[in-house]
């Protein structure tokens, strides 16, 4: 005797609500704070280390992150993929 296994909803259409959901939530997030004083905490393959970024955030997409640290006049462009958590400095918007 056989049975037909359960279906469920394909892991694929599951995965693409929440993706679309995350990037939903980075837009918002960053798009109101630009400009605005962060530390970025990011780790990176092949490393146990996590490093800080000081700065201003002053470009976002998809992908990645721009911080302009003034202390030292450098830019650091950031993947997202990377970055474990953004420290604000100052009250973020929300």
């Amino acid at each position: 005797m056989f049975y037909q296994n359960p279906t469920f909803p394909s892991n694929q259409e599951y995965l693409n609500d929440e993706v679309i959901e995350k990037e939903t939530n980075d837009k918002i997030s960053l798009g109101s704070n630009k400009n605005k004083r962060a530390n970025i905490y990011a780790s990176f393959p092949n490393s146990n280390e996590i490093k800080e970024f000081s700065g201003i955030i002053d470009y976002y997409n998809d992908n990645e992150i721009l911080i302009n640290d003034t202390s030292n006049n450098k830019w650091y462009l950031i993947k997202k993929e990377y970055i474990n958590y953004i420290e604000f400095l100052e009250k973020p918007n929300i």
